[in-house]
């Protein structure tokens, strides 16, 4: 029964306790500003840095950012896996050239900005 319940459940979902979490940070209006300010934040220095990178970055308005590497993301996607890095690959989506990245923390971000570098000088 678990198998089958796991090729069917959302990769991302939430339970409970996420859920009730998520909720009472939403009611903590000061928290919703100050995360809403942290993500433009970080956004705008992923978008910045993956773009001096040489990579075609979407712009954004999200805590996700779509990233175009100019050839099949698939390489990318599973080294960065490899380093336990999620990501979510484009050819899922019909672009095999690009992958989903969601925004993290300051910390967080720099860990994938650090091994997208990596992997691009080593290629």
């Amino acid at each position: 029964m678990i198998q089958i319940t796991q090729r069917v459940r959302p990769p991302f979902n939430v339970n409970l306790l996420g859920q009730v979490a998520a909720l009472a940070a939403w009611r903590d209006q000061e928290h919703v500003i100050t995360a809403k300010q942290q993500n433009t934040l970080q956004r705008e220095l992923v978008i910045n840095s993956l773009r001096k990178m040489g990579l075609a970055c979407a712009d954004s308005q999200t805590n996700f950012l779509l990233v175009d590497i100019g050839t099949d993301a698939r390489p990318l996607f599973e080294f960065l896996l490899e380093k336990g890095i999620v990501v979510r690959p484009g050819f899922h989506f019909g672009l095999p050239q690009c992958l989903r990245i969601s925004l993290g923390t300051s910390e967080e971000n720099q860990l994938l900005l650090s091994e997208i570098e990596t992997f691009i000088n080593n290629k």
